[in-house]
């Protein structure tokens, strides 16, 4: 179990640093972050449902799902730039 956590991290950082090759530029507003979010997360969807009523790949909701996983982490990474949010501060800062 352990060696299979590792190797999905490692994907999910692979996917990660794939993304930010093939995109380095993040938006600044954090709607369009979630925004980018959710597509992944739809392509994730349809991949699971290909597989359920179409006979798809499972590798296909593996790599969706690290994608996923991936956008998350560059969510997370730019969420404390103060143009996530223009001018307003989040409460509890």
């Amino acid at each position: 179990m352990k060696e299979h956590k590792e190797q999905v991290i490692s994907d999910i950082f692979a996917a990660l640093k794939k993304a930010e090759q093939k995109h380095p530029g993040w938006p600044d507003d954090v709607f369009e972050q979630l925004a980018i979010i959710g597509e992944e997360f739809g392509e994730l969807q349809k991949a699971v449902l290909h597989v359920k009523y179409e006979g798809g790949l499972k590798s296909a909701i593996y790599e969706e799902g690290c994608q996923v996983a991936a956008m998350g982490i560059r969510f997370m990474l730019n969420i404390d730039e103060p143009r996530c949010f223009g001018s307003k501060k989040l409460e509890g800062d």
